[in-house]
């Protein structure tokens, strides 16, 4: 059997499972956390990532129609595979911030990953992340993750977000309606 050590998310699962199964669970405080969020129930309500965006103006991408310049989750990318994720239209420079209590999996030059609770991978793409992240540090909703820049942004398309979130094993999940709910508590 074959494992994917590039999905972060299972991979950091199965190191929480391991280190909660053999007792040493108190290693480190990210650890731990990590460990609860596994085991933790997946939020009802998350909190727009993308500062001043309202969720009533995000359209939700997995049931309409794709072929529109940012395409659905339908859109094809290279390679032949989907993105699976909703693009949360944005200026240049607005803050994107936690939707959910978490611990950050990767920091890439324009990606982020997070941890959050039910054992979700939040997927944050086009961010510049702030200096101050990294893997390991443990986030609140609404805290700064970094800011929407245009890096690997297609020419002409409008700056955007790309949110993702996927329950384990990898499997996507739409965010728009527990985007929606947040935004009318």
């Amino acid at each position: 059997m074959k494992r994917n050590l590039k999905r972060p998310g299972c991979w950091l699962s199965a190191m929480g499972l391991l280190i909660f199964a053999s007792g040493l669970v108190l290693l480190l405080p990210p650890a731990r956390e990590a460990v609860r969020l596994t085991f933790a129930r997946p939020p009802a309500h998350l909190t727009v990532p993308v500062r001043g965006v309202p969720a009533a103006a995000l359209r939700d991408e997995w049931r309409d129609s794709p072929g529109t310049i940012l395409g659905g989750w339908r859109e094809i990318l290279a390679g032949g595979r989907r993105h699976h994720s909703v693009d949360i239209q944005a200026e240049i420079g607005t803050p994107v911030v936690a939707p959910a209590h978490g611990v950050v999996l990767s920091v890439g030059s324009w990606i982020v990953r997070l941890l959050g609770p039910g054992g979700q991978v939040h997927t944050f793409a086009h961010i510049h992340p702030r200096s101050s992240l990294h893997v390991g540090l443990v986030v609140e909703p609404g805290d700064v993750l970094g800011d929407l820049s245009n890096t690997r942004t297609p020419r002409g398309v409008p700056t955007f977000l790309r949110y993702g979130v996927y329950a384990p094993p990898g499997v996507p999940v739409d965010p728009v309606p527990l985007l929606l709910d947040s935004h009318s508590k």
